[in-house]
């Protein structure tokens, strides 16, 4: 993990992912505040960022930053088009960040 971003990777075509609008679902959530780059740290614009098993979700703003409510033991899913999404469980922190692998890697 690096700081509070999360980075995506290209890759050749994705599905398109559709934005969800926040909702407050209970007690136990903490806004978690991130920001989603590409791997050479260019922030990304419009990417989904959701709650697995929930209707919330938000897009990134102009400089890929998120806010969004989840509680402990939710997992995140960030996506944008052309490329690859990551799941990102939560744990507690107030800041999320991930690295995605290349497109072809594990």
């Amino acid at each position: 993990m690096r700081s509070n971003r999360i980075v995506l990777d290209r890759k050749p075509a994705a599905p398109v992912a559709k934005p969800v609008t926040p909702q407050d679902e209970g007690p136990k959530q903490t806004t978690v505040r991130g920001q989603v780059m590409d791997p050479e740290g260019t922030p990304l614009p419009g990417a989904t960022v959701a709650v697995n098993g929930t209707s919330r979700g938000t897009a990134t703003d102009e400089m890929g930053v998120f806010s969004i409510a989840v509680a402990e033991g939710q997992t995140l899913r960030v996506a944008m088009i052309g490329m690859n999404p990551v799941e990102v469980p939560y744990t507690g922190q107030r800041t999320q960040s991930d690295a995605l692998p290349e497109s072809g890697q594990t």
